[in-house]
Parts: C-alpha cells; sequence; structure tokens
C-alpha cells in the first residue's frame, strides 16, 4: 500500500523525525528509493489497523500489544 505524503509528514511533526528520506519528495526522488519513504515505526502503527481488515477475533475480552522485543 502506499502512505500518503501528508500521513508521512503528520508523522514526522509528532515525531520529530524530519530525515530528508522521510519528507523532502524532491530529494528522495534522487535517493535509493526513488520517493519517500514511511517510517519504520508508522509501518509497524498502521499494522494493527490492517490486522482487524485481516482477522476476525471473537470472544475476547481485551487485547494488548505485547510490543516489539521479538520483532525483526
Amino acid at each position: 500500500a502506499v502512505l500518503a505524503q501528508d500521513d508521512i509528514d503528520s508523522y514526522a511533526e509528532a515525531t520529530r523525525d524530519h530525515q530528508w528520506i522521510h519528507v523532502d519528495p524532491d530529494r528522495a526522488a534522487e535517493g535509493p528509493f526513488g520517493s519517500t519513504i514511511a517510517h519504520g515505526y508508522l509501518t509497524l502503527g498502521l499494522f494493527i489497523p490492517l490486522w482487524s481488515e485481516l482477522l476476525q477475533v471473537e470472544d475476547v475480552g481485551m487485547a494488548v500489544n505485547y510490543g516489539l522485543n521479538r520483532l525483526r
């Protein structure tokens, strides 16, 4: 999926991570990926809504995001 640049820019503003590979479309076009890329944690954060679209969990009172200690 492609994220809108506005979404990437909003995330950069919230995290104060304004690295050019994320927020400068002109410079990023000349970079290794040919365009801006989303921050890694933004991508991970979007996994939760995607998870809800892919799976239907029933009979659960509460769900907890366990963390990232085993993520790779």
